[in-house]
């Protein structure tokens, strides 16, 4: 996930939210905004790339981390949707740019037509790549794959698996 001009503009959301010390925002610490229905889309040319939404968002300006509940990352690839990433909760950090997703993760990859489920998934931003040492379960009509061991490109596309076991399911009647 690449930011050209993004951390001006969370820094601002942050800093407009950790005003208000009334309400959800006084549980948090001194330095840490919270941000409300957030949506972020980076763009290199006119076509989003990504776009990562979450109901509520914690900036911590401190540490630079923006922590997201219930984060929803879509990843776009010819101005469709190629994948969509959801979880119970995440992490940013503002200067890697690096993304920790956890509780329930769910990557369902419409370019590909595979779903992954697992617990935890890092999103690497300098190589582009989704990694987890979790196991994983991943689906594809009646095949199953699980294994451990997991990298591949945000759309489920060059997966590398290094633990596996796969398994066809019977065809429904």
């Amino acid at each position: 996930m690449r930011y050209r001009s993004l951390p001006p503009l969370i820094l601002l959301l942050g800093a407009l939210a950790a005003c208000s010390r009334s309400g959800p925002a006084a549980d948090f610490p001194t330095g840490a905004g919270l941000i409300t229905g957030l949506r972020v889309t980076e763009r290199e040319t006119s076509d989003p790339k990504w776009s990562l939404e979450s109901r509520a968002a914690t900036l911590d300006e401190k540490s630079g981390m923006l922590d997201f509940a219930s984060p929803r990352i879509t990843f776009f690839e010819a101005g469709g949707t190629a994948s969509v990433i959801t979880s119970g909760e995440g992490e940013l950090d503002m200067a890697t740019q690096d993304a920790r997703l956890e509780k329930g993760v769910r990557v369902d990859s419409r370019s590909e037509g595979m779903t992954l489920v697992t617990e935890t998934l890092r999103f690497s931003s300098a190589e582009n790549k989704i990694l987890t040492e979790d196991e994983v379960l991943i689906t594809r009509g009646r095949t199953r794959i699980r294994g451990r061991g997991f990298r591949a490109n945000p759309d489920l596309s060059r997966i590398e698996l290094k633990k596996q076991e796969t398994t066809l399911m019977p065809e429904e009647e």
